[in-house]
């Protein structure tokens, strides 16, 4: 039977805590770390649609990327302010949390190296000590990389800045919202640059340096990691039923 810690232990051996970015909040967030573990659901982030489903499918643990409890609690738990009000229905159930956010972006094979190797980036290094990868690709106008960056990650939509005919050879990727990495693509030397959230400032920038931006959406450049997680966990553990949530979504719609 694993515990609670043992789960732990095998996200930090492929995901260190170390590897977090200042502020983060990741490990074990709700629940008894001796705990048997008799189910794992693995969720891009935890709602209350996550809940329902690891109490229908008998998951008491459920290993997220985005942490559900990101800023301090303040003096109360209770069912009056949302994220409270999930971390009590977490512990009602007798549901354990264990969150991989940043330490999960930027491990070996995490969810960087993943959306580059999904968008066919050769990778050459890191844009910033451990933090995001670039690497070449072959060329192509930014147009037909912007549409293969769409396909790939189901983007129902996506933003880009620079001109269509661009040529794209060397390619910047953060996972997430990467905006603040734009100056670390441009001293790289790189054509384009995959992430998301991008703020206007920040494609103005962009444009006035002549490196083209892809925003594809903060989920779909994250999403692609959770199969890696199910597998993971299934191929380390014995006997604990692992289940990859068919709820995961993102909330955004377009028109």
């Amino acid at each position: 039977m694993y515990s609670v810690e043992d789960i732990e232990n095998l996200i930090e051996k492929w995901a260190p805590k170390s590897l977090c970015c200042e502020g983060d909040n990741v490990g074990l967030l709700v629940g008894r770390k001796n705990a048997d573990v008799k189910g794992v659901l693995v969720a891009f982030e935890v709602t209350s649609d996550i809940i329902d489903e690891a109490i229908e499918k008998g998951a008491n643990l459920i290993v997220c990327h985005h942490p559900l409890i990101f800023y301090p609690l303040l003096n109360r738990v209770t069912d009056c302010e949302y994220v409270q009000g999930l971390v009590l229905r977490l512990i009602e159930n007798h549901i354990s949390l264990i969150a991989a956010h940043t330490n999960l972006d930027w491990a070996e094979n995490g969810v960087t190296q993943t959306l580059a190797e999904n968008l066919g980036i050769e990778i050459i290094d890191n844009l910033k000590e451990n933090e995001g990868v670039y690497g070449n690709i072959e060329p192509r106008t930014l147009m037909d990389f912007a549409n293969d960056v769409k396909d790939e990650l189901s983007c129902p939509h996506l933003k880009y800045v620079g001109e269509n005919q661009k040529l794209i050879k060397t390619v910047a990727v953060v996972s997430g919202g990467g905006g603040d990495y734009i100056k670390y693509a441009l001293e790289h030397g790189c054509d384009a640059f995959v992430s998301a959230d991008f703020k206007y400032h920040q494609a103005h920038m962009a444009y006035e340096n002549d490196i083209a931006i892809i925003d594809a959406g903060h989920f779909e450049t994250e999403n692609i990691i959770l199969s890696k997680v199910y597998d993971y966990l299934c191929d380390n553990t014995n006997g604990v039923h692992i289940f990859l949530s068919s709820r995961n979504k993102s909330f955004y719609k377009y028109i």
